[in-house]
């Protein structure tokens, strides 16, 4: 019974420890914030040695570029730029593939499904995009993104632009390079 009594009193002496040091970190923490140097002293710049402050200015100059339709055609020599070349061979996968069947292949008929999806309209228009190869790095694959306004579609892939008449799906400038602007 001894031995545990005095295992007990240490297990006690360490939990005294424990909390005596969690409290003089709290005090400390609480001195630090509301001392000389606490947030609000700090804020209004009492505490900075150095006495340099941040400066908030106005830009000094700013470029506009002109409207798409005013710059110049862009040549063929823009688009090759860095010469063309050959792309590097894709890395060599062993491959191990067994024809079997598909576990995870639905074989429902479609017909069960008709008319039960949402009702999403028709394209008003449809035309293609920017041609593969397209401009600049031929890139495979291709990074599409486009963005409609009111009259026209202006479609971007990789390293070339065009813009079509959404009325009509002619392009109406391009294909340039997204260098030549």
């Amino acid at each position: 019974m001894k031995k545990r009594t005095s295992q007990k009193s240490a297990f006690s002496i360490s939990r005294l420890l424990a909390c005596l040091f969690c409290l003089v970190g709290v005090f400390l923490a609480l001195l630090a914030i509301s001392g000389p140097l606490g947030t609000k002293s700090l804020a209004q710049g009492a505490g900075d040695p150095s006495g340099s402050s941040v400066w908030v200015g106005a830009s000094y100059h700013n470029d506009v570029s002109p409207p798409l339709r005013e710059m110049p055609a862009s040549s063929e020599y823009d688009f090759r730029r860095g010469g063309e070349r050959e792309a590097n061979e894709n890395p060599k996968i062993p491959y191990r593939h067994i024809d079997s069947v598909d576990p995870v292949v639905q074989n429902w008929d479609a017909s069960v499904f008709a008319g039960k999806g949402p009702n999403i309209p028709v394209p008003i228009r449809t035309f293609d995009g920017i041609p593969f190869p397209g401009v600049g790095c031929n890139c495979a694959p291709p990074d599409p993104n486009g963005a409609v306004g009111l009259t026209q579609y202006v479609q971007i892939v990789n390293e070339g632009y065009q813009v079509f008449d959404k009325a009509t799906g002619n392009s109406v400038l391009g294909p340039s390079s997204i260098s030549s602007i």
